[in-house]
C-alpha cells in the first residue's frame, strides 16, 4: 500500500519536472533564447491554457463542478496566507525586500504547475474543479500582490496599479474561464472541428509552459540574496500546506477537492511573481532566486505531500 502510493506520488509529478530539467537543458544548448522563450510564454498564456481551461469547464457538469465551500476555503486560505507572511516579514528590514518576500510566500504558480499535476492525479477527463478555482485565485493573488508591493516599493507603483487592474478584467484566463462556464450551463457543445481544434491546442499548454519556465531557470540567481529566499521558499512548500491541509481534511475536504486546495497550497511561487515585484519597485532579485528555490524544491516536496495526503485517505 504505502509502496503503491509512493509510486502514484512519483508518477504525478515526475513528468511536470521532467519536462522543466528539458527545457533547461535546452535552453543551455541556445535551442531557447530568452525572445523564443517569450513568445513560447504568450503563446500560452494568449491562446493555449485560456482554451485548455475554456475546454475543460465547458465539458464539466456545472452543477456538479461549482462548490461554494472549496471557493471560500481556497480564497480564504489564500488572503490568511498573505497575512501571516506579512507577520513573518517582519524579519526584513529593507521595505523593497520586504514586499518581494511577502508576494514570493503566497503568490503560487497553479495555473502552470499546480492543473497538470492536478490532472496527472486526478486523471484528464476530471478537471472541472481544478480549472474552476483559477477564477478565483488569478484576480485574488494579482490583487493582494498590489496591494503588497505598492505598499512595500520605492514609488513606482502607481502608474502600474491601473494597468494592472485593467490586465485582470482582459486576463486571457479569466476570458477562457467565464465562456467556459457559460457554455458548461447553457450546456453547448461545439461542433467537432471546434472541439478537435480545442483539443489541439489546449494540448499544448502545459508541455510549452512548463520547457518555458525551465528555460528561464537561471542557476546563478539562487546564490543571491539567499537566506530571505531560503525562508519564503520554506514558508509556501512546507509550512502553508502541513498548516492548512490538516485544517481541510477536518472541514470534510475530500477527493477532487482535497487535491485541488492541496495543489494551490503547495504550488511553488509563480514566475509573474519577479516581473511585478521589478516592475512595482520591489526587489526583484529575491523575487526571482524564490521562484528559481521553490520551483526547484516542489519536485521533492510535491513527490512527498501527495504520497501522505494519498496515504491517509484524502483522496
Amino acid at each position: 500500500m504505502l509502496l503503491d502510493n509512493f509510486i502514484f506520488s512519483v508518477n504525478s509529478v515526475a513528468p511536470v519536472f521532467l519536462l522543466l530539467v528539458l527545457g533547461f537543458l535546452i535552453s543551455r544548448k541556445g535551442v531557447l533564447d530568452r525572445p523564443t522563450i517569450g513568445k513560447l510564454n504568450w503563446m500560452v498564456f494568449n491562446m493555449a491554457l485560456p482554451v485548455m481551461l475554456c475546454r475543460d469547464i465547458a465539458e464539466s457538469e456545472f452543477t456538479e463542478m461549482f462548490d461554494k465551500n472549496l471557493i471560500f476555503f481556497a480564497v480564504g486560505a489564500s488572503i490568511f496566507t498573505c497575512l501571516m507572511a506579512l507577520l513573518l516579514s517582519r524579519v526584513i528590514k529593507e521595505r523593497p525586500t520586504r514586499g518581494a518576500f511577502i508576494q514570493g510566500c503566497f503568490r503560487g504558480n497553479y495555473a502552470i504547475v499546480g492543473l497538470p499535476i492536478a490532472a496527472n492525479i486526478l486523471g484528464p477527463n476530471d478537471t472541472g474543479k481544478a480549472a474552476l478555482i483559477t477564477t478565483f485565485i488569478i484576480p485574488l493573488y494579482n490583487i493582494l500582490a498590489i496591494l503588497v508591493l505598492q505598499a512595500h516599493g520605492n514609488g513606482k507603483a502607481k502608474a502600474t496599479i491601473k494597468s494592472t487592474l485593467k490586465g485582470i478584467v482582459t486576463n486571457p484566463l479569466i476570458i477562457g474561464i467565464c465562456i467556459g462556464l457559460a457554455a458548461s450551463a447553457a450546456k453547448l457543445s461545439p461542433p467537432p472541428f471546434i472541439s478537435q481544434t480545442m483539443d489541439y491546442l489546449g494540448g499544448l499548454a502545459s508541455p510549452l509552459a512548463l520547457l518555458a519556465i525551465g528555460a528561464s531557470i537561471d542557476g546563478g540567481e539562487t546564490r543571491r540574496k539567499l537566506k530571505p529566499a531560503l525562508l519564503a521558499s520554506a514558508f509556501k512548500l512546507a509550512f502553508v500546506p502541513i498548516l492548512l491541509v490538516p485544517i481541510a481534511a477536518l472541514l470534510g475536504f475530500r477527493g477532487e477537492s482535497m487535491v485541488v486546495l492541496y495543489v494551490m497550497l503547495a504550488a511553488p511561487t509563480a514566475v509573474s511573481s519577479y516581473i511585478m515585484a521589478e516592475n512595482m519597485g520591489n526587489d526583484g532579485a529575491l523575487a526571482a532566486n524564490i521562484v528559481m528555490l521553490t520551483m526547484s524544491a516542489s519536485t521533492f516536496t510535491f513527490t512527498i505531500g501527495i504520497f501522505l495526503v494519498k496515504t491517509a485517505g484524502l483522496f
